[in-house]
């Protein structure tokens, strides 16, 4: 890696599976007040960034992820930023906001995890710990309930589906829709591109 023309270190590429999953890998460096530019480069076999990631030292990243839609490509986000519990969740095109990123925390040993808004720090919940198809995805303040686990199965084309915890529900976007705004909910499985 070379930081504002100056060499800083060398960065360790950790293998992947498929071109669907990724890692974060990490380096320490000091960044110039201001701009600066930040330069990487291969020496062997294949390497691909998707993004990168600037934060101070002791922040771990590892559990932070975006959660995107595999059939409209947009990303599960709490609107408008909101700090409210009961907020109902919905998808929207890539900001980078913290109100896209949620933190993956292990709910038990069981393999759930609780999966929490970096920017509200509300769990992932379905609305009144529901059982039905149809029910909104909403964020809830951090309980334990099952209705906040959440499991993660790969699908055979690489992504993933998020069951709930209480209701074996898959999370999905309502309809198949593919328009900023759409509600996020669970459904039973269907095997389509929105859950």
């Amino acid at each position: 890696a070379t930081i504002n023309n100056s060499t800083t270190a060398t960065v360790t590429y950790p293998v992947t599976p498929n071109w669907h999953r990724y890692y974060w890998t990490s380096f320490n460096c000091t960044l110039n007040e201001g701009t600066n530019t930040i330069s990487l480069k291969y020496q062997s076999g294949y390497a691909e960034v998707d993004c990168i990631a600037i934060y101070q030292s002791g922040t771990d990243l590892a559990d932070s992820f975006m959660i995107q839609n595999s059939n409209s490509g947009l990303y599960a986000e709490v609107p408008s930023m909101s700090t409210v519990a009961g907020t109902a969740i919905s998808q929207y095109e890539k900001t980078c906001y913290p109100c896209q990123v949620w933190k993956f925390s292990d709910a038990d040993t069981n393999g759930y995890f609780t999966i929490t808004n970096k920017n509200s720090g509300l769990a992932l919940d379905i609305e009144n710990e529901s059982t039905l198809d149809g029910a909104n995805a909403i964020q809830q303040t951090v309980t334990g309930n099952n209705s906040q686990k959440w499991s993660i199965s790969m699908t055979s084309d690489g992504y993933f589906n998020l069951v709930n915890g209480n209701s074996s529900k898959y999370l999905e976007v309502f309809s198949n829709l593919s328009t900023n705004g759409a509600a996020i909910g669970q459904w039973g499985t269907t095997g389509y591109a929105c859950q």
